[in-house]
C-alpha cells in the first residue's frame, strides 16, 4: 500500500515550504474542478533547476495506472502517465516529510479554464506550452476537460494520443482513444487487447517498422474480421508488405470489430493474416 502523509500534520510555526506561486486558471474558482490525489514520492520537476524534488505549480501531471499515483506527465511512458490527467496548482516538495514517500498532497486541477502561458511542460524551465514541441499534443489531450484562455481550439481528433511501441504491449481500458505505432521497432510487435470488449473502447494500430505487426484478442474468439466473427489474431506478416498497414479496433460490448486499412499499388497489395 502507498504510504500517504499529509503536509498539514506537523504543528507549530515553520519556515516557508515554497516560494513559487503560479495561478494557472482564470475565471471564478467555482467554475474549476479540483481534486487532491496521492502523489508519487518519485515525482520530479526536471525543469526546476537544482530543485527537481520541488514540483512547481502549473506542472502537467499524469497517473500511473498500476499504482494510481500521480506524477509528472511523461509522453514517452507506457504506464498510464503518458496521458495528461491534471495540473498541479500548489507548489509541492515531494521530499518534505521523508525521502520518496508517497503522500496525499498537492491541489490538482482536473477540469476548468487555464492559461496556456502559465502551464509547465515537464523537463522545461519556462512557463508556457506555447511554442513547445509538444504544444498541439498537449492541447489535443486537454481539449475534453479544459478551455484555454487564448481560445486556440485544436479540436480533439478521434485519436488524440499517439504512442510508439517497440516491444509487445498489453492494451489497457484507459488507453482507449490511442493510436499505437511501431515506430523504432527492430522486431515484430504484438498488441494484446483487453480481456473484455467493453462498448465504446477504441484503438488504432499503424505499422511503421518493416516487421510484423499483430493485434491479439485478450479473450479467444472475440475478433470480428473479414469472413470470421470468432478470430483470435489479425496481422501484417508478409515480408515487404508491413509498412503502412493499419487496424482500427472498436469494442461493441461483446467482441472487437476490426477495420483493416491495407494498401495496394499496381499489382501489389498488402496481405492481412487472420488466425482463428
Amino acid at each position: 500500500m502507498p504510504n500517504f502523509q499529509s503536509n498539514n500534520m506537523i504543528p507549530g510555526v515553520q519556515a516557508y515550504q515554497e516560494t513559487f506561486e503560479n495561478q494557472v486558471y482564470f475565471g471564478e474558482e467555482h467554475h474549476q474542478v479540483w481534486g487532491q490525489a496521492p502523489l508519487s514520492g518519485a515525482a520530479r520537476d526536471a525543469g526546476n533547476t537544482g530543485q527537481t524534488e520541488t514540483l512547481r505549480a502549473g506542472l502537467l501531471l499524469g497517473k500511473v495506472t498500476s499504482t494510481s499515483l500521480w506524477k509528472e506527465w511523461d509522453p514517452t511512458s507506457i504506464l498510464g502517465d503518458q496521458v495528461i490527467r491534471g495540473i498541479l496548482t500548489q507548489t509541492t516538495n515531494t521530499q518534505r516529510l521523508g525521502a520518496n514517500a508517497n503522500r496525499l498532497m498537492g491541489r490538482i486541477l482536473i477540469s476548468g479554464n487555464v492559461k496556456p502561458e502559465r502551464l509547465i511542460v515537464p523537463g522545461t524551465s519556462a512557463l508556457t506550452i506555447v511554442g513547445n514541441a509538444s504544444e498541439f499534443d498537449i492541447r489535443s489531450q486537454m481539449a475534453e476537460n479544459f478551455l484555454f484562455a487564448d481560445d486556440v481550439k485544436i479540436g480533439q481528433p478521434t485519436y488524440a494520443k499517439i504512442q510508439a511501441h517497440v516491444v509487445d504491449y498489453t492494451i489497457l481500458d484507459s488507453d482507449s482513444g490511442t493510436l499505437f505505432t511501431t515506430r523504432g521497432a527492430a522486431a515484430a510487435v504484438n498488441f494484446t487487447l483487453p480481456a473484455t470488449a467493453k462498448k465504446g473502447l477504441s484503438y488504432k494500430f499503424f505499422n511503421i517498422a518493416d516487421f510484423e505487426m499483430m493485434v491479439t484478442s485478450g479473450t479467444a474468439d472475440t475478433l470480428i474480421v473479414f469472413n470470421d466473427a470468432t478470430a483470435d489474431t489479425v496481422a501484417y506478416t508478409t515480408a515487404a508488405e508491413h509498412i503502412g498497414g493499419s487496424f482500427e479496433v472498436i469494442g461493441d460490448g461483446t467482441g472487437w470489430m476490426v477495420i483493416a486499412s491495407a494498401h495496394s499499388q499496381g499489382a501489389a497489395s498488402q496481405t492481412i493474416t487472420v488466425a482463428t
